[in-house]
């Protein structure tokens, strides 16, 4: 599976997995050094902060960029999803009146998923939080904008 997985291209997971460089050295090398010392929540939590730092930076240094994104958290979508998609349309300039139905349909098919739960211990969530929580406050701020 690791061969088949380098083949096509896959190194965002399985045993060959890599993390995209973001330009930043020491964040780089502490995922991969949680993931080389089993550490996977922690290397996961770090690389998903990785991430949505560079995209938010992105979208801050620019705001053409700002304003052509549209950030949806996946729980406003939960949430309320008509809502969610009728302000998504908005972003758009959309009219909404064709995706009437498709709006309808979607919006009683989504939900959180109810088919896993990670096994995260307490000190692992702990962590999670800590090393997510500031991108995560500024990702809330930037989908709040979005609103």
């Amino acid at each position: 599976m690791p061969r088949q997985l380098a083949r096509s291209g896959h190194f965002e997971f399985g045993p060959g997995k890599r993390a995209a460089h973001l330009g930043d050295d020491e964040s780089a090398a502490a995922i991969v050094d949680d993931w080389n010392a089993g550490r996977l929540a922690e290397g996961w939590a770090r690389y998903w902060t990785a991430i949505y730092r560079h995209v938010l930076d992105f979208l801050g240094a620019d705001s053409g960029h700002r304003e052509a994104v549209f950030v949806l958290g996946y729980e406003r979508l939960c949430a309320d999803p008509e809502a969610a998609l009728d302000a998504l349309l908005g972003h758009l300039d959309l009219d909404p009146a064709p995706f009437a139905a498709i709006r309808v349909d979607f919006a009683g098919r989504i939900s959180p998923p109810d088919y896993y739960r990670p096994e995260f211990s307490d000190s692992e969530l702990e962590r999670i939080r800590e090393l997510t929580a500031p991108v995560a406050a500024r990702l809330a701020a930037a989908e709040v904008a979005d609103r």
